[in-house]
């Protein structure tokens, strides 16, 4: 009897263990996807600070600033951005 009673509370203690192991390994993983997240997060802001900065400066330098873009025939496009002054009437 006495030793149906140790295997049992030893199957019960490695069942907690295994729960608690797998609710650790949940919460870590958990944490690690929302730190790439951030990271990621973080180097798109980055880029787009970097683009904007692209832009300002070739408008500044040449006075334009050329975007290709895809029309809805899949035929290249070019946007052209550049300094427009305002003529007064």
């Amino acid at each position: 009897m006495s030793n149906h009673k140790n295997t049992v509370i030893v199957s019960l203690v490695i069942v907690i263990i295994v729960l608690v192991a797998f609710i650790g390994f949940q919460a870590l993983r958990s944490n690690l996807i929302a730190q790439q997240q951030s990271i990621f997060n973080t180097g798109v802001q980055q880029g787009q600070l970097l683009e904007q900065r692209n832009i300002l400066e070739g408008i500044i330098q040449t006075g334009s600033y050329t975007i290709p873009v895809i029309d809805e025939n899949n035929e290249t496009q070019q946007v052209i951005l550049g300094i427009v002054q305002p003529q007064s009437s």
